[in-house]
């Protein structure tokens, strides 16, 4: 498939960029029919992903291949290539670039069918991402965005670090919302039962970590 869409740009070193990824696993699970980018759909004025190897940007072609992986994505399952694109970008820039995507979604009105733009900050988020997420689920609930914000409570348990976790007991503990206290608090549990942990023990684990010693380690 990604030989199709790289061919489809007539450019023989992005197929070549490519080709590595398709030698690492399974890449054949996506959809019949690609779906059109969106309306806000501007990677080129949004931070660039970075390369590991040698610190160069990606190319804007590669950029839309980006963009149909993740418009692959279906029922919250990611495109197995995006994994393989983390072992090649810079995850500090992949995590900019998300998160710009993330706020051109909620600028265009936060449309439910392009949610993927939403998810992808549980792909390629990093420590940052999940604070300033944090901010952003705490004042959701205010502005009459509940449903977005129990979204985002997921996406920092789908987060693969610790602070997002931090954010989380964080949330559970101090959101001025009892429902959003509540939502996240089942989130934890869910968390605590993969780990094989009682809520408590998860707690416990987290508290040493929440930097108490640095005044900026949690959104308030």
């Amino acid at each position: 498939m990604l030989q199709t869409v790289a061919n489809r740009w007539q450019r023989t070193d992005v197929w070549s960029a490519l080709e590595q990824l398709l030698k690492q696993g399974p890449m054949d699970i996506y959809p019949a029919r690609i779906p059109k980018a969106p309306d806000f759909w501007h990677p080129a004025m949004w931070s660039r992903p970075r390369l590991i190897t040698n610190n160069q940007p990606v190319t804007g072609d590669a950029l839309e291949i980006i963009g149909e992986m993740l418009r692959f994505t279906q029922g919250g399952r990611f495109y197995s290539g995006l994994e393989q694109l983390k072992t090649f970008c810079q995850p500090q820039t992949l995590a900019a670039f998300a998160w710009d995507l993330f706020t051109a979604w909620q600028q265009a009105g936060a449309p439910a069918k392009d949610n993927w733009a939403f998810l992808a900050l549980s792909l390629f988020g990093d420590e940052s991402t999940a604070r300033d997420l944090t901010t952003q689920i705490l004042a959701w609930p205010q502005e009459g965005k509940s449903a977005r914000a129990v979204s985002g409570l997921n996406i920092l348990t789908l987060m693969n670090n610790d602070m997002a976790l931090i954010q989380l007991h964080h949330i559970s503990q101090r959101a001025k919302s009892r429902p959003l206290r509540d939502n996240a608090a089942e989130f934890l549990q869910v968390v605590a039962e993969n780990r094989g942990l009682s809520q408590e023990e998860l707690a416990d684990r987290l508290v040493p970590t929440l930097g108490l010693d640095d005044p900026q380690a949690l959104s308030f």
